[in-house]
């Protein structure tokens, strides 16, 4: 009866211990697995036994591993099924990663090119990078390679008199949502990782130069002509830089109402692709071309063309478009041609 009394309470205190979440087996902390055929770990918490069950850690705690530096490879660690990228401090000296552990153990494989020393390491993530020319966003993610469908918010201080727009490979994304915090208000950015290595660029200018524009895009007012409210055309040719008082350099000014002119330059303005220029600096001289739509209620609209450039100006900035089309259509009056 003894025996069976002893048997059971040996049992009870076995079963105790999951309920009570109490792991006798290692104090509450958790391993890191190593796997390192490749040989490019040289420490972990500046002690090293690759290929070996390794270390006692708990949650929360940092890890430092220490790498190899390789010319010309990419040498990684795959955590967990994530991978991470070492932060090189100087060339051909060690680089290292960073890890906080988490509630459990854990798997670390050393990659190189995705190679674990066995086979090809299919890591099912893509490369994201992210252009900040002027460090508006000041939360960075340290990785760069995410798994598809991954929610990515980054945040930015709000910028005077201006938008920050986030650019998705090129094509505007998104501008900025603007979220109250304890401390004020802040600019937040939410991006889905797509499947693909992706580029994420932020700036303040509304246009990309990687992207095809229509005037519709550039100036607003486009979308208010038509053959119903477009009356006439005006066109101004001159020179830029030019003494204004000489009578040679008198600009020209040419006007139609007619149907033939009405109809091209709406052509135009529907047809005719525009891509911005970047970095582009105008020149002193040249020639220039004021357009002027003049609409049966009175209302003039006016596009400047600059040495063959579409001037864009908000008073605040300015850009300059160039026509994509070779040849290209320009606004004119073809009936005077």
């Amino acid at each position: 009866m003894k025996n069976i009394k002893k048997i059971l309470c040996f049992l009870l205190f076995v079963l105790i211990i999951p309920l009570t979440g109490c792991d006798f087996s290692n104090g509450g902390k958790h391993k890191l697995n190593i796997k390192d055929l490749n040989n490019i770990i040289l420490n972990i918490d500046e002690i090293c036994e690759s290929n070996q069950t390794y270390g006692l850690y708990r949650e929360g705690d940092e890890i430092t591993f220490e790498i190899k530096f390789f010319s010309g490879l990419s040498a990684t660690l795959l955590v967990d099924g994530t991978v991470y990228r070492p932060t090189a401090v100087e060339a051909w000296e060690p680089e290292y990663i960073k890890y906080t552990m988490p509630d459990h153990d854990v798997n670390v494989v050393s990659l190189i090119n995705g190679y674990d020393g066995e086979n090809i390491v299919p890591t099912g993530q893509f490369k994201l990078t992210i252009i900040d020319e002027h460090d508006y966003i000041y939360d960075k993610p340290e990785q760069q390679y995410f798994t598809p469908f991954t929610e990515i918010k980054l945040h930015s201080y709000p910028i005077m008199d201006a938008d920050l727009c986030m650019y998705v490979d090129g094509e505007l994304y998104s501008k900025q949502t603007s979220i109250e915090t304890d401390e004020g208000y802040i600019w937040e950015y939410s991006f889905i990782m797509p499947i693909g290595e992706t580029i994420l660029e932020f700036s303040t200018d509304p246009f990309s130069p990687h992207t095809y524009y229509s005037f519709a895009d550039i100036f607003n007012w486009v979308s208010l002509l038509n053959k119903s409210t477009l009356k006439a055309i005006e066109i101004e040719d001159g020179y830029i830089g030019v003494d204004p008082n000489n009578p040679n350099n008198a600009p020209i000014i040419r006007y139609s109402e007619k149907i033939e002119d009405i109809n091209y330059n709406l052509q135009v303005l529907e047809n005719e692709p525009l891509v911005k220029m970047h970095n582009y600096e105008p020149v002193d001289g040249g020639w220039y071309r004021k357009v002027k739509y003049i609409t049966f209620e009175g209302q003039e609209y006016i596009l400047k063309i600059s040495n063959g450039k579409v001037l864009w100006n908000n008073f605040s900035s300015y850009e300059y478009f160039r026509f994509d089309r070779t040849p290209c259509n320009i606004p004119d009056i073809i009936t005077e041609r």
